[in-house]
This record gives C-alpha cells, sequence and structure tokens, in this order.
C-alpha cells in the first residue's frame, strides 16, 4: 500500500534508453493529500490528522535522499534502478551491497527507535538520558488500531484514484 509514497522519481537515461513517465502516486501526491488533513478546518478527526502529520514528515525526510528522487533507466535496467536497489557497489569494506543500502547506512540508516538508540549510544550515549515522562504524554490521546488505520489509507488511496 505504502509502496510509492517514499519517492519522487525523476526518471533519466544515460544510454537512451526510452523509458515512460513515472507513477503519479508518489510521495508528493501523498503529501499533498497530508498537507490538506491537517487543518482543524479540513474535518478530518484528531487521530488521522495525527496519523498523517507523521506520515508528512517521514516523505519530508524520505525526499531528501537523493535516491528517492532519481531512477535511471537504462538497457540493463529497463524497468529502472529502482532508486538504486538495482545498482551494486563495493566500498572500502570489501562488501558488495546496493547503492540505496549504502547511501542509507551512511548516516546511521536505522528506521526503529531501539535501532536509533544502539546507534546514538555508539555515539554519545544518549539512551543514558532520563525523560521527563510528565512532558512526554500528549493530553487526550488514545491508541488507534493498526487495522482502523490500514482502512483509512486504502480510503485515502481511492480519494487519490488508486484502488
Amino acid at each position: 500500500m505504502h509502496r510509492y509514497w517514499h519517492f519522487k522519481d525523476v526518471r533519466f537515461s544515460t544510454d537512451g534508453t526510452q523509458f515512460s513517465d513515472a507513477d503519479p502516486i508518489n510521495a508528493v501526491s501523498q503529501m499533498k493529500l497530508f498537507i490538506a488533513a491537517l487543518p482543524a478546518a479540513s474535518g478530518a478527526t484528531d487521530d488521522v490528522r495525527s496519523y498523517d502529520m507523521v506520515w508528512l514528515l517521514h516523505l519530508i525526510g524520505d525526499i531528501h535522499q537523493p535516491l528517492h528522487a532519481t531512477e535511471r533507466i537504462s538497457a540493463i535496467n529497463a524497468d529502472g534502478d529502482r532508486g538504486g536497489n538495482e545498482v551494486n557497489v563495493m566500498p572500502a569494506t570489501g562488501e558488495t551491497i546496493d547503492l540505496h543500502a549504502y547511501w542509507d547506512r551512511m548516516f546511521g540508516g536505522y528506521v526503529s527507535v531501539s535501532g536509533a538508540i544502539f546507534d546514538a549510544n555508539d555515539k554519545a550515549g544518549i539512551s543514558r538520558l532520563q525523560v521527563d515522562t510528565a512532558k512526554t504524554k500528549v493530553p487526550g490521546s488514545r491508541c488507534v488500531d493498526p487495522r482502523e488505520l490500514r482502512a483509512r489509507q486504502k480510503v485515502r488511496l481511492c480519494r487519490a484514484g488508486v484502488e
């Protein structure tokens, strides 16, 4: 469902291979939907607005990653290099890794809280910081069933013309 949300590819070819336009459902199309739902006047519930804000922040980060903005089309990869996922590189470590993964891990690369804490511990010991739990609570917040969120996203995709 979220496959096309993480990038807005500008396709190019260095060897003259012909290509079609990129999918119209992408990070930018989704960001527009999320931004429209943020104001209280949008009519979206607080749960949807909160969910959309998190996704908006995620996608803002994604589109600043160069491999989330381009796709190279070539005779070897006529369907595209999938943002560097189909391109192997060999860094100084001697391993073979796809370009996208290599780029992602250059700056830590963790996408989970525990991974970020693990990475930060290696550098500055952030997990040893004391958290003031009174300041971290969100008044009036409640948990939302992930199945409910998936159903909402399916509705949002249908509004965007994707079924």
